[in-house]
């Protein structure tokens, strides 16, 4: 096994707090049962304090083991070699994908995320000799995948995302897009291309600050939007409230504006605790003049032929790239981390708040 950064591993003393505060912890929770239970001996008590130490066992294992995954995901993983083709390339792509909570409303094929996905993957697969990045968005950006020859790398995290695979609240289109921008060597000679596939619903940030910046770097934005103009009702999250946020979601569907400009969508019947009534609809004017401001393209991400489109337009920005040769080369195993710190992170979440056991 090799790393591409190796020195990230030293963060893996951080772990090291952790171990010693979780004891603490631990016996804080268990004398707060105690005063609740009594401390007189009983099957009963036992069996709760049985439960309490095997759930904080369990979720503190699986939590640890999660931040270090996370860790040597960031170290760059590699093991394993495989003979890549090697092409002389003009042009590199970057998926900036938005992960808010509204886009699991369900005017998509079946869902908004659904649709954007399968256009993404479908895009990578026809473009083998183009390098992909990814970027992820929410309430901030995140670059998952650095631009890579390793297509399969890019189809298992676009295999594997949902809205609830970051945790930030809200929707900043202008993270994620500086995100997606920040995987361009600068002294590249590939053209640049960020692909935005979003439903143009944003609650922070500024968009067209991010395009501006995008632009001077020489980056082009083709733009997809998906969902309906009309709306559709956003279901409630588990715990009874949008994710993301308790009602930011809400307050945009209600018309809350966006880096100064109205929102558009409308709520019927209003919000509340359980997200009943929020509409959430597609805004594609803020996508369409990010693309024209780049010279770029924008695309309905709902129509059939959107995927063919797209592939023709990065066809047309690429200068044909020819067959090199081809090498050996160790693969990357940084996106599997990252899934993996990712279900470790939900079973911590899973065994410390589960179902519990009827004495």
């Amino acid at each position: 096994m090799s790393f591409d950064r190796a020195r990230f591993l030293f963060a893996l003393i951080l772990l090291v707090p952790p171990l010693l505060y979780l004891p603490r912890r631990f016996n804080r929770r268990l004398s707060g049962l105690l005063r609740l239970v009594g401390r007189s001996a009983s099957a009963e008590r036992d069996e709760i304090v049985r439960d309490l130490r095997l759930r904080h066992t369990l979720s503190s294992l699986f939590f640890m083991l999660s931040f270090a995954t996370l860790i040597v995901a960031l170290a760059g993983p590699r093991w394993g070699e495989r003979l890549a083709t090697e092409y002389r390339r003009g042009l590199d792509v970057a998926i900036a994908l938005d992960l808010s909570r509204s886009m699991d409303a369900g005017d998509g094929t079946p869902t908004r995320m659904a649709s954007a996905v399968a256009l993404a993957r479908a895009t990578v697969q026809a473009c083998p000799s183009v390098r992909f990045a990814v970027a992820l968005g929410k309430g901030a950006g995140f670059l998952a995948v650095p631009l890579t020859d390793d297509d399969e790398s890019v189809l298992s995290l676009l295999s594997s995302v949902s809205s609830s695979s970051l945790t930030s609240a809200g929707t900043d289109l202008e993270r994620l897009l500086d995100a997606a921008t920040s995987s361009f060597p600068p002294s590249s000679p590939a053209r640049k291309l960020v692909v935005i596939l979003s439903d143009g619903e944003a609650l922070s940030g500024s968009l067209p600050a991010a395009v501006d910046r995008a632009s001077e770097s020489g980056a082009i934005i083709a733009s997809v939007a998906f969902g309906s103009t009309e709306g559709s009702p956003l279901a409630p999250a588990p715990n009874g409230a949008l994710s993301g946020g308790a009602s930011s979601e809400g307050a945009l569907s209600e018309g809350a504006s966006s880096g100064g400009a109205s929102s558009g969508g409308a709520s019927s019947g209003g919000a509340s605790s359980g997200g009943a009534g929020i509409v959430s609809s597609r805004r594609e004017q803020p996508l369409r003049d990010a693309a024209a401001r780049t010279g770029g393209i924008f695309l309905d991400g709902d129509s059939r032929d959107a995927a063919d489109r797209l592939v023709a337009f990065i066809g047309s920005l690429s200068s044909g790239g020819t067959v090199a040769g081809s090498r050996r080369e160790s693969v990357s195993r940084r996106a599997e981390f990252i899934v993996l710190a990712l279900l470790l992170f939900g079973a911590s979440k899973f065994a410390e708040s589960g179902p519990r056991r009827k004495p």
